[in-house]
């Protein structure tokens, strides 16, 4: 076996460490940006889940302003971290609610239909939109 020069030897482990940092560098770098994009992902699915709250929200006060005045026709609303947009139509006993809300962006819409009855209000369907 070949021995090398004093003056060479802290050269190879010079390059040895300077390739483990690396490595190891890129390595780091790779798992940051996967929990970076972890976070927004979670972010994204709990500001969704606050919009359809909303959303629901907003149609259940939509329900008991029909239910007091058959003549609502719908309005804004602020409710805890975000906002919706009423709109409410007839036709006879029958109404036709959309409800649009809206978190940060993220944007969610319901659809209900109900008839009334009497003092009461009959669901006749209710379904997300998008």
């Amino acid at each position: 076996m070949k021995l090398l020069p004093k003056n060479q030897r802290g050269y190879i482990a010079l390059i040895a460490v300077i390739i483990i940092l690396s490595v190891t560098l890129a390595i780091s770098l790779t798992m940051n940006v996967l929990s970076v994009d972890e976070t927004k992902t979670g972010l994204l699915k709990q500001q969704s889940a606050q919009s359809f709250a909303v959303a629901d929200a907003c149609m259940r006060e939509a329900y008991l302003r029909v239910k007091r005045d058959n003549s609502y026709t719908g309005g804004n609303l602020n409710i805890g971290v975000g906002s919706c947009t009423i709109v409410v139509s007839s036709l006879g006993d029958t109404r036709t609610i959309i409800v649009d809300s809206d978190v940060n962006g993220i944007q969610r819409q319901l659809e209900s239909q109900v008839t009334i009855v009497g003092n009461t209000l009959d669901l006749d369907y209710w379904q997300e939109l998008n």
